[in-house]
């Protein structure tokens, strides 16, 4: 059994595994993410991806702190 957000044994991804199918809001919380293979194991908090979204705003206010 894997570890939700890490790949056990693999790193060949089938293009179902990557692509998302849709994205759910769970309270204000965080999402979870749906993948058109079906799996929609994990919930991610919005302070997570906030903290590890490459573009130029969430950049500059990571800086600002």
């Amino acid at each position: 059994m894997g570890v939700p957000g890490k790949l056990a044994t693999t790193s060949d991804l089938s293009d179902d595994q990557i692509d998302l199918a849709q994205i759910e809001a769970v309270g204000l919380f965080g999402v979870r993410p749906y993948w058109k293979d079906g799996h929609n194991t994990g919930i991610y908090g919005l302070s997570l991806l906030r903290a590890i979204c490459p573009c130029d705003d969430c950049a500059a206010a990571r800086a600002a702190r």
